[in-house]
């Protein structure tokens, strides 16, 4: 699984050294237990589910290797603690797992135990990977280690084999991965089943004009039919002939025609084929603008819900028959926790990023007022799910993931304050609930290995009782009403909504949709739910006419059915029972060293961002402690340099510790190139700061330096020149950036701007006066167009430096900063001062969806009109450059690999007067 971070990357003088906000708090402390197979990193406070995951591993490890007879070297895995979203990763550069240890929140991963769902497929991506390293992969890796097998391994196999091949084997190594899951199935389901079947480069690369299953879902479908047809070890086949040719973009196409005896683009046909003939054709709807809602929930004003298109962000509208307001655009994820409403209010839950560590994040109440459209923040810094008014409106019901990594249930005011507090029990996981009453509420609750039961639980005594049997059954989305809950749930390659009589324990089944019925909401004998078709979700309303179920819900033998919603492929599952061996603490645990790893190159290279070096890079596991070192040859000088940077992560400031020696030259035109050699010796403070606002996304940080440099005798320099002194360097860069969240089909955002500012100083210990400085300025601002998705940017930017080309330069502002220097049409040469403006508009033309065979497939083309001028100041004098023109982009993804953009330039330089068309190609 990949994860979302945010985090701001810069690079500190020539060391080329990244700096990411991906650490946990500083005041953790972090433990370890260890086997012969696996090394667990994770907070004191979590131990419990240390040894579970470790027990877990363990108990899967043999398993999930099979099919590639694959006996991995020891694996290091790291337990983050601190965010809101369930999530794990694999990684290279230093090879290591993460995952995230937020719990069955959401139905979206399936119905099996978080940590059992992350055992086998996380692991299963360490399989790949090791495997992967193979043949000419692993002379790449001898040759630059970790980061260029990373990218050799991208280009050899495509990502949704990574992801693919992860489902399938969670899925028939147990009783409840997401292959067995409808909900999981259901998009793709949609458009087969209703006569779409996607072009495989529109999978690849993305389509602005349809929603398209992703890597996970196609991929484990393209994965389950090749083993099916051609045997369990068919990928292991093709990923060893794959790696022989890593810098072939064909070569996984090439050696599955070789191993199989068919062409992919054949087998692609077939299994889409296959599947569209085992799911039964559904009626197709006539075709509209695609949209999603989520939520619909009926109130006095009328009928509430959310929406989104690909020309809009969540929106929160109230039809009340007449017409349809807009009452509010939010930042919302309706798949990761459940809203509710009353009469007046809107109650949700709004991800937030913490604001210097990626690997925390907070989940917490807001609330709106439907008259006012003001929106409010009820809590601060927790993690809260599945909010829902009391019948008496004084009250919200929350799910609250603690500090300590406990399932709590809450009670709170309207105003966010606690009132009481329910821990779950020990075998007993509170994972949602919904109020029975003002004193009663039912909850759906986890047992030890992730099954699921409706457990009463009664507020005045905190006593739970167990209403049902568990269940590998995907339930989710409990809403008590009449004595009755009503849930949605697997139903033989569906997904329904049912109900379930809190006093007689009857499920019945109230809704019978081809495909989903989700969200169920009860209103005055209606059921108000959301429906998937060919079109995306939609919403509708039927009489609450619930028949009883004619089999048990909660048998996997009984809800399971035979259409590859429910497993396109059959193997005995590995079936997690009830046993406490996978409680059990075997190995003791000690203190974690969290420098481990630290001075160990895992990524080395013969090139690099300054010309020929011999570059290595280090990091620890927790990558609060990086380090960086090359030596090679300039390309700015061509004169030998020498570098080590040491980055230092774990608190709030971020420490960058920089040592670097060069040998410089400066070409001059009246006396012999001044040549000397130049020792540096730097340190920088970095304080970063994150923080979204609804719909826009805040970052921000200022960057404090300070160098020692010590310049050599020169014996060509002149009186102006540098000559056997020391510089003392300080300066600091700034930026801050604000903008509105991009829409699916935004090129740039709708509001918005950029701002930064950097200043270096450069004084000598031989006089007062200053040797040198450049300091620069960039404000880019970002406005909407006349149509929709259409923008406006406009920009200034600057640069100021000494004119006398003797004094001392930097050895990167010899360098123009990326983009366009000066205006286009016009190459950059060195100048004191520049003022470049730039006016732009920009909007799509056309959505194509076609391309050349599997060389090329473009997604989208637009345009940008644009002037610019530039004001100069030159040592011989002062000069404007101008231009104009238009631009043309063609999206593409090339090769099947590469996401580039194709761009031709119509322009006139304004002071010739003349006009050039140009070709570019971006990233």
């Amino acid at each position: 699984m990949k994860h979302l971070i945010i985090a701001i990357c810069l690079f500190i003088n020539s060391a080329y050294a990244q700096i990411s906000l991906s650490q946990s708090s500083p005041d953790l402390n972090w433990k370890e237990i260890e086997s012969s197979h696996f090394k667990i990193v994770y907070p004191d406070y979590i131990e419990d589910q240390a040894h579970f995951t470790l027990n877990l591993l363990e108990h899967y490890k043999k398993a999930v290797a099979e099919t590639y007879d694959q006996n991995p070297k020891k694996l290091t895995l790291i337990l983050r603690s601190e965010l809101s979203m369930p999530n794990g990763f694999v990684t290279l550069a230093p090879r290591r797992s993460e995952w995230f240890t937020s719990s069955n929140i959401t139905p979206v991963v399936g119905s099996l135990d978080w940590f059992q769902s992350l055992a086998i497929h996380e692991y299963r991506h360490v399989i790949q990977l090791d495997y992967l390293n193979r043949s000419n992969i692993k002379n790449g890796y001898y040759l630059f280690g970790e980061n260029i097998a990373n990218v050799l391994m991208f280009i050899v196999m495509p990502t949704w084999y990574f992801e693919g091949d992860a489902v399938w084997t969670e899925t028939v190594l147990s009783d409840g991965g997401r292959g067995r899951s409808p909900r999981f199935s259901a998009r793709f389901k949609a458009l087969l089943s209703q006569g779409n079947l996607p072009k495989y480069d529109s999978l690849l690369a993305g389509d602005y004009t349809q929603d398209l299953p992703n890597h996970y879902v196609f991929g484990y479908f393209l994965i389950t039919h090749a083993q099916k047809v051609f045997g369990k070890k068919v990928w292991k086949e093709v990923a060893a002939i794959a790696s022989d040719s890593p810098l072939n973009p064909f070569s996984f196409y090439n050696a599955f025609e070789a191993v199989t005896g068919t062409s992919f683009s054949r087998f692609y046909e077939k299994t889409l084929n296959d599947l569209k003939s085992k799911w039964p054709k559904s009626a197709l709807p006539e075709k509209q603008e695609y949209s999603k809602v989520y939520s619909p929930q009926k109130i006095d004003k009328g009928l509430l819900y959310l929406q989104k298109t690909f020309d809009s962000h969540w929106e929160l509208t109230l039809d009340t028959g007449t017409n349809k307001k807009i009452i509010k655009k939010l930042s919302i994820y309706p798949s990761l926790s459940k809203s509710d409403a009353n009469k007046d209010s809107f109650l949700f839950t709004h991800l937030k990023p913490h604001s210097r560590y990626g690997h925390k994040s907070s989940n917490d109440l807001h609330i709106i007022n439907l008259n006012s459209s003001k929106l409010k923040r009820l809590t601060y810094n927790k993690r809260l799910f599945h909010p829902e008014f009391s019948p008496d409106n004084k009250s919200i019901l929350a799910i609250e993931y603690t500090k300590k990594n406990e399932w709590t249930l809450n009670v709170l005011d309207l105003t966010g304050k606690l009132k009481q507090q329910i821990q779950s029990q020990e075998d007993m996981k509170i994972a949602e609930a919904s109020w029975i009453d003002n004193k009663t509420v039912i909850a759906l609750t986890l047992n030890n290995i992730g099954k699921k039961q409706f457990t009463i639980i009664d507020l005045e005594t905190s006593k739970f009782k167990t209403l049902t049997k568990p269940t590998r059954n995907n339930i989710y989305n409990i809403k008590a009403s009449n004595d009755h809950v009503y849930f949605e749930a697997d139903d033989k390659g569906q997904t329904n909504i049912f109900s379930f009589h809190l006093k007689k324990g009857i499920v019945a089944k109230c809704t019978n949709e081809e495909i989903s019925a989700q969200q169920p909401s009860i209103a005055n004998d209606t059921l108000y739910f959301t429906s998937e078709d060919l079109n995306g979700s939609h919403i509708k309303n039927i009489t609450l006419q619930c028949e009883e179920n004619s089999y048990d819900l909660f048998d996997i033998e009984e809800y399971i059915g035979d259409t590859p919603s429910d497993s396109y492929f059959e193997m005995a599952p590995l079936v997690l029972d009830n046993s406490k061996k996978f409680m059990t603490k075997s190995i003791s645990s000690k203190e974690y060293d969290e420098y481990e790893h630290g001075l160990t190159p895992h990524s080395w290279s013969f090139f690099g961002g300054r010309g020929y070096q011999l570059s290595a890079q280090t990091s620890n596991y927790l990558n609060s402690f990086n380090l960086y070192s090359s030596i090679g040859l300039s390309s700015e000088e061509n004169k030998p340099f020498a570098e080590l940077a040491l980055i230092y992560s774990k608190y709030y400031p971020i420490f960058v510790f920089d040592l670097q020696y060069a040998q410089r030259i400066t070409e001059s035109e009246i006396y012999d190139d001044p040549e000397w050699d130049e020792l540096k010796a730097g340190l920088g403070i970095l304080l970063p700061y994150i923080n979204t606002y609804n719909l826009y996304n805040l970052s921000s940080y200022i960057n404090l330096n300070s160098s020692y440099v010590q310049i050599s005798e020169n014996e060509a320099a002149s009186l102006d020149e540098l000559n056997n002194e020391n510089l003392i360097q300080t300066g600091y860069d700034l930026m801050i950036s604000l903008t509105k969240t991009i829409k699916k089909r935004e090129i740039n955002p709708e509001y918005g701007f950029i701002f930064s500012h950097s200043y270096k100083d450069f004084k000598s210990n031989q006089d007062l006066r200053s040797k040198s400085f450049v300091t620069t300025n960039l404000l880019q601002n970002f406005f909407p167009g006349f149509f929709t998705n259409h923008s406006l940017a406009t920009s200034i930017k600057n640069e100021l430096r000494p004119a006398n080309l003797l004094k001392y330069h930097t050895q990167e502002n010899y360098v123009p900063t990326p983009g366009y220097t000066f205006s286009r049409g016009y190459n950059y040469s060195f100048t004191p001062n520049f003022t470049k403006a730039t006016l732009e508009y920009t909007l799509p033309l056309t959505y194509p969806n076609t391309g050349f065979g599997k060389w090329i497939h473009f997604t989208r083309v637009y345009a940008t009109l644009f002037y610019d001028h530039t004001y100069s100041e030159f040592i011989e004098g002062t000069r404007s450059f101008n231009s104009r023109g238009i631009e043309f982009y063609l999206e593409s993804l090339t090769f099947r690999k590469l996401p580039l953009k194709y761009g031709i330039r119509l322009l006139n330089k304004q002071r010739e007067d003349e006009d050039h068309v140009e070709f570019f190609l971006s990233l």
